[in-house]
């Protein structure tokens, strides 16, 4: 793999193409990383909003017996 990578940046340096190859690795990798960064964002607001669901409901029980409450909205 790194052999194959060696080989383009020596074939786009001998071509003349070199800078170009460069900015479409590093356009590739900003898109990495802002994917990476949001799913991470995505998964902490799912677990969060899981958690409160999940307490908020438990509080409920606990109030009136341990009998879950019917919920006309979800928040």
């Amino acid at each position: 793999m790194i052999l194959l990578i060696v080989l383009i940046l020596v074939a786009a340096a001998i071509t003349g193409s070199l800078g170009g190859v460069l900015e479409v690795a590093a356009g590739v990798a900003v898109g990495l990383f802002l994917f990476v960064v949001g799913v991470a964002l995505l998964g902490y607001w799912f677990a969060r909003h899981k958690w409160r669901r999940v307490t908020r409901e438990y509080r409920d029980r606990s109030d009136r017996g341990g009998y879950p409450v019917p919920r006309y909205r979800d928040d």
